[in-house]
């Protein structure tokens, strides 16, 4: 039978259609983190702000 990560198959025990279900929450976690990171940013204008500068890494930037 072919493995699909994160679905439960009818003959897999319990704790294998726990593990799946643990694999599919914790992928919609990181999702919802990436969503809040990208709407963040585009609210305090990182995007804008790195459209305007370029490329930028914190070693280029001078410390106040």
């Amino acid at each position: 039978m072919e493995e699909v990560t994160g679905v439960a198959h009818p003959d897999q025990t319990g704790e294998d259609r726990t593990g799946a279900l643990v694999g599919r929450l914790f992928e919609a976690a990181i999702g919802s983190v990436d969503m809040v990171s990208v709407v963040s940013g585009r609210r305090l204008g990182l995007y804008r702000a790195l459209a305007e500068a370029g490329p930028s890494a914190a070693a280029d930037r001078e410390i106040a």
